[in-house]
């Protein structure tokens, strides 16, 4: 029975070092952003009554709050409605001096603050009082293969135990610059596949499925997309074992 939830940014690099700190039921988003997919962690924390902690990993050199960041210098206009109402809205009213103390400490505070207010949601839903932190992980000793933009790809699929790296083999990715998205909703991830098709150029994304029912729920997904990005690839894979 799974002891925690961990939560993270859904950045390529991460996959194998959030498995060296130890797993759980992994969710991923742009920025480890726990406001965005605070359903999918309440839900979880319903489903699974073994769950006793929220961890949330953000990371140094994030891509998401590089967004952030750029949003500040007056470029907002450069990212998605959605990006702007659930990611940069949080940032709005907070200072920082740089970049690096926006990943290491502003993003962390916010996270914090976003995990406590989602401690009191569980527990009204519950009656579970569970536990929540975070940690920063150093992303300049993690090294991965240089890749131009037609060999990157973003992976949607639900939560899960399996670690990420597997779920990335089992969709046949490991050759890929691999972004994962983990969540239950695709109203969830929609603002992150945005950010991640528009603003870091991936134009391949897979939609993975381990069960009949959400083989369904993938199609549509894939299929409700295609009008809104013309220019990406959606596709769906069976990750089961």
């Amino acid at each position: 029975m799974p002891g925690r939830i961990v939560a993270t940014c859904m950045d390529r690099r991460l996959p194998q070092k959030i498995e060296e700190l130890g797993g759980g039921i992994h969710v991923s988003n742009a920025g480890c952003n726990i406001a965005s997919m605070g359903g999918t962690i309440a839900e979880l924390v319903r489903r699974n009554p073994g769950v006793k902690e929220i961890v949330a990993r953000v990371h140094t050199d994030c891509g998401a709050m590089g967004a952030v960041d750029d949003a500040r210098r007056g470029n907002e206009s450069k990212y998605g409605e959605r990006t702007r109402d659930t990611l940069f809205s949080q940032f709005k009213l907070l200072k920082w001096a740089d970049r690096a103390v926006l990943e290491t400490e502003v993003n962390a505070e916010v996270q914090l603050k976003a995990l406590q207010k989602l401690r009191e949601a569980v527990l009204e839903l519950t009656g579970r009082n569970v536990g929540v932190r975070v940690e920063v992980i150093d992303t300049s000793a993690i090294a991965v293969p240089d890749m131009d933009h037609e060999r990157f790809a973003l992976l949607v699929s639900k939560p899960s135990e399996v670690p990420v790296p597997e779920i990335i083999s089992r969709a046949g990715l490991e050759q890929f610059a691999t972004y994962s998205i983990q969540l239950l909703s695709l109203n969830e991830a929609l603002g992150d596949v945005g950010l991640t098709i528009n603003n870091i150029g991936v134009h391949r994304v897979v939609f993975g499925f381990a069960s009949k029912e959400e083989e369904t729920e993938a199609k549509a997904n894939a299929n409700s997309l295609l009008k809104s990005f013309p220019g990406a690839v959606f596709e769906t894979v069976d990750i089961s074992a």
